[in-house]
Order: structure tokens, then sequence, then C-alpha cells
């Protein structure tokens, strides 16, 4: 978790200082708190898969096998 932490920080910190410069990232306007709510939904719910349990067969860190 503390790597899924880091990556979603480091994110969300680029998000807010291209929200002063720019305004906007992938066509979303970082102006708007419409689109903060969207973002902040969006991490909750990848924390909610990092933080849960791992899929049976896998340990949490494991990337899947390719094919």
């Amino acid at each position: 978790a503390p790597a899924v932490n880091t990556l979603l920080i480091a994110g969300l910190h680029y998000l807010a200082l291209r929200e002063e410069s720019s305004g906007s990232f992938a066509g979303m306007n970082l102006r708007d708190p419409a689109s903060w709510t969207r973002l902040e939904a969006a991490a909750d719910r990848l924390l909610d898969c990092a933080l849960s349990e791992p899929a049976a067969g896998r340990r949490g860190g494991d990337r899947p096998s390719a094919g």
C-alpha cells in the first residue's frame, strides 16, 4: 500500500500544479470543482482496489503472469 499511496499522492500533487499552470490535464478542467470531485472518487476506488484482499493465488504486490 505505501507504493500505491506514493503514486496517488504524486499524481494528485502534479494535477494541483497543473491546475495553477494550465488549468487542465487530459481534457479535464482542473479549475472546475466537479473535476476534483471526480478525481477524488477515482482515487477512492483505486485505494479500495489496492487495499482489498488479493485475488486467490496471488500475493498483494505480484504482477499477474502473462498468458
